[in-house]
């Protein structure tokens, strides 16, 4: 089945009946012989048994996963050590894997001829910003990958900080583990504790035309909590108070929805209340019953009757029952204020209920008090809240010292809505109960801490032996969150860095430690530091919030004259055009003869000139200068060029150059004796050099404008290693790209993918077309050897740029550079992630990123837009952290091939040999 499947696919794919007929009897012999081969090499530790013995063994360890497989004649699954894996002892058993952390898809190719092999992937929440653990498993995938098969893994990346990993063997491990390989993403923020939320609503069920208090009850996250609400009828939707209130003049079933948000995450909480018609209730006409007062065995209690009808409306009336101390003789001047609150007892008596109030009494003389309420009720009564009160007056006096009244502090102070709020108790008799309408509202203890969810003058009121104290609180929005910027940039040694802050509270100071100055105060800071790493400035507001940026500050050792870039660049009449300086001791100065402006400072520098010429900017810095030239035409669109510009190559390899621009009808011209042939016409020309050293090639329009390529060819001194030419190339939809193959064997095969109009080509020269914009890549193969052509399609519109390199590679800090064409000839560039600069303008552009990864830069003219890729790689050696797809400490750890591979940040790809290239050579011996 193995052998039909590929000859199938061949047949299918071969464009030629007679080769189509030759692929399929060489896929059946090498069906027969793949079938009996691999039965007969399985290893000796191999799993045995049939096929279905296998399969039911998969399927009672991996369960619904065994839909992944893909069962073989001849393959089993060959066991794995349950230790954790070398992967030095696997590089034979698969052949690659990718993995994007971005987007958390990755590959793995079993290359084993037998043996299939379980493999995995698994992403973990990083709960800490310096230590892997604990951590907490986010996602994963298994399967099983059968010899010659790619499976892909897809797994759910959490927006906090997280390793991935890949695991082999039947243990899969799903704790973190040293299995084969990790990613750690360190650029984002630490994972937090989930946030939950809740709510209620109060009362529940409830009247119509009622008050009704919605309340959110959010816990974990961290961070400020904000609020948002939406609900049914009359809800104030948009509210962002923890509490709000609402009346509604219907019945039914309300909802509420409360979204509570913290910096990282948000969720929702939905609650509900039913409304109730009011009906005609019978009115509260009788009277309330009361018992009489018994005092016997040290108690007192009184027994309360509501004799009306159960439904009579605002009939639920509160009494208390109270005994206090007396400490001085009856009917003296300071009876009533020299008490104190012994014990008491309230509740609530609503239409039909009979309720007993009790309380204790005291040794000494007493009073105790029969009232309406709830609240203990300090004498003297007024007005009609003091029902009845009884005194005896055989007991001897109190002997208690009468405690000071509470104090409340601070008196006064100022908070932000939903900010805590402390406040402390003195004096009294030691307890104290404290109100407010904050969150929460009641409290007890010498300290309480409250919040306040809308802004006002608030009182909170604290409460001990009868007697009271408030504080007052002026509660303001809370200002925007403060904000620190840039959050991250690089710096040389004792290079300036500065910093901005937005946002917070009050007066702001800084801090950067290690660094001159050190310390400062307003909205910005300016500070350097004296040695090399990873340093950081901080801005702190009056409220204690603060915000941090942090600083790379590179080595330098023995600073030299200072780089101007590009060192030569075109541009039209009043272009405006883009230097770059780097080296030097980060301090430039530019000057630009003929240029507006004609001078300025800083790393980079902008001017524009109003007549043609060739002009020079000059920059100096430590006292040395560097030159740029600009060579500036008139303005032309149709300017006729030449690319590309210049290329490298051995003698009697094969070079292509492309005309575009100009008024069309090219003709070529090489260097008349060196090159064969010297001359052609068309867009494209193909020529030879068979002697080495610096070669041109012209081009001329019609109306005879020139452009000018150069090749630097070098002797052949080694013709084994195979080459595909041009590496890269742009050219329109359904446009004829070529391709010529150098050194190799001779013998070459060409595939160019299903999207392209002839797919599969033979010998030296290969052209091809797409109708469809895109990148696309062109295999060639030659004797085991292969290499790979790139080609960018664009939509066929002469009058949109193209953006060239199409795709580079650099490190993390160098500086890579980009040069347009096409379009109306006035350009300009943005980049994306962290580029600096990040924006410019002119043919050519240059910029460098100060982290890892894939970026793009985009060149716009003539409202159209084209883009590059820079492939930026992480720097090593400073920390044992990169922020690329994997930790460098995985390579150090000797995690072997894929641990070194993920620690410089790059992805490596191992192409699967072309089927028809396999028949191909088979036919050939």
């Amino acid at each position: 089945m193995f052998g039909f499947n590929h000859i199938r696919r061949a047949f299918r794919a071969s464009r030629y009946g007679k080769l189509a007929l030759v692929v399929l009897f060489a896929g059946l012999v090498l069906a027969a012989v793949s079938a009996v081969n691999l039965q007969a090499a399985a290893p000796a530790g191999a799993v045995g048994g049939t096929d279905e013995q296998v399969i039911d063994g998969v399927e009672e360890r991996l369960g619904d996963r065994t839909s992944d497989l893909q069962t073989q004649t001849g393959a089993v699954i060959c066991p794995v050590p349950s230790t954790d894996a070398e992967i030095n002892q696997l590089k034979q058993q698969y052949l690659k894997w990718t993995y994007n952390v971005l987007s958390g898809h990755a590959t793995v190719t079993n290359n084993h001829p037998t043996c299939a092999y379980e493999f995995g992937f698994k992403s973990f929440k990083i709960l800490s910003a310096t230590e892997t653990t604990p951590q907490s498993l986010y996602d994963k995938d298994i399967k099983i990958v059968w010899p010659g098969q790619t499976a892909s893994f897809d797994i759910d990346l959490p927006t906090c900080r997280y390793q991935s990993d890949l695991i082999i063997g039947p243990n899969l491990k799903w704790t973190p583990a040293k299995n084969l390989a990790g990613a750690v993403n360190l650029n984002l923020p630490v994972c937090e504790q989930p946030l939950k939320v809740s709510c209620a609503a109060s009362p529940n069920p409830a009247k119509t035309d009622q008050t009704v208090t919605w309340t959110a009850a959010p816990t974990g996250g961290s961070g400020t909590y904000k609020y948002k609400w939406v609900g049914d009828g009359a809800f104030p939707d948009g509210a962002t108070t923890k509490s709000v209130t609402a009346k509604y003049g219907g019945s039914g079933t309300k909802k509420a929805t409360v979204t509570v948000t913290t910096p990282q995450q948000s969720v929702s909480a939905t609650c509900s209340v039913v409304i109730n018609e009011v009906t005609s209730d019978p009115t509260c006409s009788k009277a309330i019953q009361y018992g009489f007062i018994v005092v016997s065995g040290g108690t007192a209690k009184v027994t309360i009757t509501n004799p009306n009808a159960v439904g009579a409306s605002n009939c639920d009336k509160p009494f208390g029952l109270a005994s206090y101390k007396v400490y001085s003789d009856h009917g003296s001047d300071e009876f009533l204020s020299t008490q104190k609150l012994f014990d008491n007892d309230s509740a609530i008596v609503s239409p039909g209920q009979t309720k007993t109030l009790n309380v204790n009494l005291p040794s000494c003389n007493y009073q105790v008090d029969f009232f309406r309420g709830t609240q203990p009720k300090v004498p003297p009564f007024y007005g009609s809240e003091l029902i009845s009160w009884i005194q005896n007056q055989s007991l001897g006096l109190c002997t208690d010292v009468v405690p000071p009244p509470p104090v409340c502090s601070p008196s006064s102070q100022s908070a932000f809505i939903n900010e805590n709020v402390n406040f402390s108790a003195t004096g009294g008799d030691g307890s104290f109960a404290w109100t407010g309408g904050g969150s929460p509202a009641t409290g007890d203890g010498s300290n309480f801490t409250t919040k306040f969810a809308t802004g006002g003058t608030k009182t909170v009121t604290v409460t001990s032996h009868g007697r009271s104290d408030t504080c007052e609180v002026v509660v303001s929005p809370a200002p925007a969150d403060l904000i620190c910027t840039p959050t991250s940039q690089s710096v040389n040694v004792n290079d300036i860095a500065s910093f901005s802050a937005a946002g917070g509270s009050g007066a702001l100071t800084w801090s950067a430690n290690g660094g001159s100055p050190s310390s400062g105060s307003g909205s910005t800071f300016q500070s350097s530091w004296g040695t090399a790493g990873f340093k950081a400035a901080t801005v702190t507001d009056t409220a204690g919030h603060s915000a941090t940026c942090s600083v790379q500050v590179n080595s330098v050792s023995n600073p030299t004259a200072p780089v101007c870039s590009p060192s030569s660049q075109n541009a039209d009449v009043d272009e405006n055009v883009n230097f770059t300086a780097t080296g030097g001791n980060g301090t430039f100065s530019w000057t630009a003869g003929g240029g507006s402006p004609s001078s300025g400072s800083g790393s980079s520098f902008d001017t524009n000139f109003d007549d043609d010429g060739t002009f020079v900017v000059v920059v100096t810095s430590n006292g040395l200068s560097d030159t740029c030239t600009v060579f500036v035409d008139e303005d032309d669109d149709d300017d006729l060029d030449c690319s590309p510009s210049d290329q490298d190559a051995e003698t009697g390899d094969l070079v292509t150059f492309r005309a575009s621009g100009g008024s069309g009808d090219y003709e070529w011209e090489a260097d008349e004796g060196d090159a064969d042939p010297d001359d052609g016409d068309g867009r494209t020309f193909t020529t030879e050099f068979d002697d080495e050293g610096t070669h041109t090639v012209r081009v001329r329009d019609d109306e005879g404008h020139t452009a000018t390529c150069e090749v630097d060819v070098e002797d052949d001194a080694d013709r084994d290693d195979l080459s595909c030419s041009p590496s890269s190339q742009t050219v329109r939809v359904n446009e004829i790209a070529e391709f010529v193959a150098n050194d190799g064997t001779g013998d070459y095969e060409w595939d160019a993918g299903r999207d392209a109009s002839d797919r599969f080509g033979f010998g030296r020269r290969f052209e091809t077309s797409f109708d469809e914009p895109g990148t696309y890549d062109v295999e060639l193969e030659s004797n085991g050897e292969d290499d790979t052509c790139r080609v960018r399609v664009v939509e066929d519109d002469d009058d949109a740029p193209f953006c060239s390199p199409a795709v580079q590679s650099a490190s993390v800090n160098d500086f890579v550079t980009f040069s347009a064409t096409g379009g109306n000839g006035s350009y300009s560039w943005s980049t994306s992630g962290d580029g600096s600069p990040s924006a410019g303008s002119g043919s050519s552009f240059g910029t460098r990123f100060l982290t890892s990864g894939n970026k793009l830069i985009f060149v716009t003219s003539n409202g159209r837009t084209s883009q590059c890729l820079v492939q930026i790689g992480s720097v090593l050696g400073a920390s044992t952290v990169v922020t690329g797809p994997t930790e460098t400490a995985a390579a150090a750890a000797g995690l072997g091939f894929l641990g070194a591979l993920g620690a410089y940040g790059a992805v490596y790809r191992e192409r699967s040999k072309k089927f028809l290239s396999k028949i191909a050579r088979i036919v050939r011996r």
